[in-house]
């Protein structure tokens, strides 16, 4: 019934005879297991096993299952053992018995051979004393093995239970990280966006003002020009109605200068005088 082969160090010792100093170290004191077979000293104290986090250690646990295991089945040899001894002595002893029983010699034997049958039926019953007790014992154990292995296997599967626990936390953590991470990209995506429609408003508002000035900026210049213009057209019309008024008062000169010429040019002749009208420019 081997369930493992990390089982405790000199648990497969395969020589049971006289016992090593190092068998009485008690199990889980961190030394070798008392493999001699005398299970009433194996588990003086419980085995003192090495906690984790959710338990104790599953590979120490194996290993001492099997070092039980391993003195179980030596309890049992060792009984065996005795028993066929046992059988063996008895044998001898009744053909020993037969044997003085038709022997002269013999019958003064048979109170001895009786005295020493004595002993070695009390020396069979202590064997068998010690067989139920090593028998007793080693169910105890064994009983004990399989609580302490009922418990580990509590233990993993607590830690299975526990373990997969943790692992639905950690995946709800991780779909709420990943909600926050989505949500913030979506805000900054919106905020990024509100952004640019601001930006571009702002540039077309900027646009619009500076279209604006523009248009009133070419509409003062061309009305400053337009009123320039006709201060200019005004100006020419009046300059060129002052040119007329010249002009038609340089006729109206010339049309009395003509006339006084004519007269003098009537009045001289008879005078004696001779005038040369002077020629006229032309206007």
């Amino acid at each position: 019934m081997s369930r493992s082969t990390d089982v405790a160090p000199g648990a497969h010792r395969a020589d049971r005879g006289t016992p090593d100093p190092a068998d009485d170290v008690l199990p889980g004191s961190g030394g070798r297991p008392n493999l001699s077979g005398d299970l009433d000293a194996i588990l003086v104290s419980p085995p003192d096993f090495r906690r984790r986090s959710l338990g104790y250690d599953r590979l120490q646990v194996d290993n001492y299952v099997a070092w039980v295991e391993a003195e179980l089945q030596s309890s049992r040899r060792e009984t065996e053992d005795v028993l066929e001894r046992y059988g063996r002595c008895s044998a001898e002893l009744a053909l020993a018995r037969q044997q003085l029983a038709h022997s002269a010699a013999g019958q003064e034997m048979v109170h001895l051979t009786e005295r020493i049958g004595a002993m070695l039926q009390l020396a069979a019953d202590e064997a068998a004393e010690v067989t139920a007790t090593a028998r007793a014992e080693a169910e105890r154990l064994q009983a004990e093995a399989e609580a302490d292995r009922a418990r580990a296997a509590e233990a993993l599967e607590r830690i299975g239970a526990e373990r997969a626990r943790l692992a639905a936390e950690a995946a709800q953590e991780r779909a709420r990280l990943d909600a926050e991470a989505a949500e913030r990209r979506d805000r900054l995506d919106r905020e990024a966006a509100e952004r640019r429609d601001r930006e571009a408003r702002e540039a077309a508002e900027r646009i619009a003002q500076q279209d604006e000035a523009a248009r009133a900026e070419r509409e003062a210049v061309t009305a400053a020009a337009d009123e320039h213009l006709a201060r200019v057209r005004d100006a020419v019309a009046e300059l060129e109605g002052r040119q007329e008024a010249v002009r038609a008062s340089l006729a109206r000169m010339a049309d009395r200068l003509d006339d006084a010429l004519a007269e003098l040019t009537t009045t001289l002749p008879a005078a004696g005088l001779r005038l040369e009208p002077p020629h006229r420019a032309a206007s």
